[in-house]
Formats: C-alpha cells, sequence, structure tokens
C-alpha cells in the first residue's frame, strides 16, 4: 500500500467520474422525459381545441335557443384552463427530482474530497509507522500503562471510600449504642409501669439491626463498582494484546 499511493487517487478518481457521469445522464433522462411529455401534451390540447371547435360550430344553434350563444367557448376555455393546470402539476412534480440529482452530484462532490483527505491521512500514518515501527509500540505500551494506572487508582479509591464509611458507621453504631443505654436507663421505670421491663432492649436491638442492613445494602452497592473497575483492566488488556496483533500484521504488509 505504501509502495503505490497513487493508484488510490486513480481509482478514487474513476469512481468519482462514473459516479459523476450517471448522476449527468439521470439528469439529460428527466428533461428528455420532461420535454416528450409537453410535446404530448401539446399535442393533446391541439386535438382538444379542434374538437372544441366542432363542439362550438354543432352548439351554436343550442345556444341560440337556450339565449347563451357563447356557452360552447366558455367551455372549451375552461377544458384549456384545465389542461393548463396539469401541465403546471406536472412540472411541479419535475422539481423534486432534479433538485435530488443536484444534490447527489453535490455529495458526492463532498464524498470525493473527503476520500482525498482520508488518503492523505491514512498515507502520512503509513509513513510514520514504516520509519519508526518501535515507536508505535512504545506508544501502545505507554497508552495501555496509562489506562492500568488509572483504573487501579480507581479500585483503590473506592476500597478508601468503602473504609472510610465503614469507620463511620462504626461510630455512629457507638454513639447510637451510648444512647441506647440511656434509654433503657431511663425507661426502666416506664416498663415496670407497663409491665414490659424489656420493651426499651427490643428497641435497641430493632435498631441495630437496622444499622447493620444498611451497612450490607451498602457493601452491595461497592460490588458493581469493584467489578466494573475489574472488568475495565480486562478489557484493556485485551485490546493491548489485539492492537500488538494488528501493528504487527500491518508491518508485515508493508514489508
Amino acid at each position: 500500500t505504501s509502495a503505490s499511493p497513487a493508484r488510490s487517487h486513480v481509482s478514487f478518481d474513476d469512481e468519482q467520474k462514473d459516479a459523476e457521469e450517471g448522476a449527468a445522464l439521470k439528469i439529460q433522462a428527466i428533461a428528455r422525459g420532461r420535454k416528450a411529455r409537453q410535446r404530448q401534451m401539446k399535442r393533446r390540447r391541439e386535438e382538444q381545441a379542434a374538437l372544441h371547435v366542432q363542439r362550438i360550430a354543432s352548439g351554436r344553434s343550442a345556444g341560440r335557443h337556450s339565449g347563451h350563444p357563447f356557452a360552447p367557448h366558455a367551455e372549451a376555455a375552461r377544458e384549456v384552463c384545465l389542461d393548463e393546470d396539469e401541465d403546471k402539476d406536472e412540472d411541479e412534480d419535475e422539481r423534486p427530482r432534479q433538485e435530488a440529482a443536484a444534490l447527489r452530484i453535490q455529495a458526492i462532490s463532498r464524498g470525493r474530497k473527503e476520500r482525498k483527505n482520508l488518503a492523505l491521512e491514512h498515507q502520512s500514518v503509513l509513513r510514520v509507522t514504516s520509519a519508526s515501527p518501535a515507536r508505535s509500540h512504545v506508544s501502545f505500551d505507554d497508552e495501555q500503562k496509562d489506562a492500568e494506572e488509572g483504573a487501579a487508582l480507581k479500585i483503590q479509591a473506592i476500597a478508601r471510600g468503602r473504609k472510610a464509611r465503614q469507620r463511620q458507621m462504626k461510630r455512629r453504631r457507638e454513639e447510637q449504642a451510648a444512647l441506647h443505654v440511656q434509654r433503657i436507663a431511663s425507661g426502666r421505670s416506664a416498663g415496670r409501669h407497663s409491665g414490659h421491663p424489656f420493651a426499651p432492649h427490643a428497641e435497641a436491638a430493632r435498631e441495630v439491626c437496622l444499622d447493620e442492613d444498611e451497612d450490607k445494602d451498602e457493601d452491595e452497592d461497592e460490588r458493581p463498582r469493584q467489578e466494573a473497575a475489574a472488568l475495565r483492566i480486562q478489557a484493556i488488556s485485551r485490546g493491548r494484546k489485539e492492537r500488538k496483533n494488528l501493528a504487527l500484521e500491518h508491518q508485515s504488509v508493508l514489508r
């Protein structure tokens, strides 16, 4: 591919010429069809005009008896107007086709320019890789290392956040336990009078269980993040291997 960059331009030019010729032929065919339809409409109007003359000649006597001698003329004029409206409608139908053909030519020109730019960029990449194939491996390795370090830092941050939350939860449980003791001490007399001396203990146990359930829920929320980070590292490793294989294949093609 690096030995014959001009061939790609030639193929692009040939493809472009074929596409432009096809679009031009389509526009010419549309124009020819329009002219043919116009001739056909003109012939039909002439035939209808002859029929109108015959109707006028045969309808004079009927017009005189009815008191409207110009009724046939009015009918003929109305039919001619209808024919002209039909011609206008057909012209309106042709416009979208011509506009579509023009847009197609413009799109082809834009595509040609874009393909040329891509070909130039591809050639520059080939020159760089063929001149220094080792540098591409270095860039892949550096990119891989940065990605792996970022993923590792993310996992470490998740672990630190988890530990901090656990310490905070532990401190909160200790504070709540102290409050429970105070409630138990102050609620003994109320429990004795109510006949339930262990009611405060039951309430304290229930609150502690609720706190433990909250901790479990937070641990469950952390698992998807850690799994996602691990999957990311695995995907990065697979991508690194694939890029190395592609680089080796590319070098073999250049040789």
